[in-house]
């Protein structure tokens, strides 16, 4: 697919916008948002199949809800997780060095993964004891679920702002 954009010959990188989109449960294996622009703010995947997975700095996962998706061997280096929530993903093997992890909830995670440096927070728990379909069901995990029909701010009005456009203002003049 790169090499079939690339060779439309637009120069500028290509960019989709995913943003706050509902996509719970995707089976994105392997799928590779490396060489785009990835807005993806505030999406939802939880219990999404993101294995092997590749993301990079241009990808914006800000505010995402990852809970119990499935993230083993998913390269996120660089990529903007700030906020996002993983709590109860399958992250073994997957490469979060570089990634942008302020105020992302990590407890608990599955698995052993990269980090530059342990997020603040990050609970681990043995791979082997991840079920996605018990975590699924689990509402522990979904404390941070964004409710149906919610229009974070991250989203566009659908309407054009409207500015008022000031009128000339015209100065009564005095003849002497």
């Amino acid at each position: 697919m790169q090499n079939k954009v690339a060779a439309l010959g637009f120069g500028d990188r290509p960019a989709i916008d995913l943003a706050n989109d509902e996509l719970s449960g995707q089976p994105w294996t392997g799928i590779n948002f490396s060489w785009i622009s990835a807005f993806l703010v505030g999406i939802d995947l939880r219990g999404a199949s993101l294995e092997s997975s590749q993301w990079s700095e241009s990808s914006d996962l800000s505010h995402a809800y990852l809970q119990c998706a499935g993230l083993q061997g998913a390269d996120f280096a660089g990529a903007d997780l700030s906020y996002a929530d993983l709590a109860g993903a399958n992250v073994q093997g997957a490469d979060f060095r570089g990634a942008h992890l302020e105020g992302a909830m990590v407890a608990p995670v599955y698995g052993v993964a990269s980090w530059s440096q342990q997020p603040a927070g990050l609970t681990t728990l043995p791979v082997a004891q991840w079920d996605q379909s018990a975590c699924l069901q689990n509402s522990h995990f979904w404390r941070n679920a964004p409710p149906a029909g919610a229009s974070p701010g991250a989203v566009p009005s659908p309407r054009p702002s409207v500015m008022q456009t000031p009128k000339p203002s015209i100065a009564p003049t005095t003849e002497g």
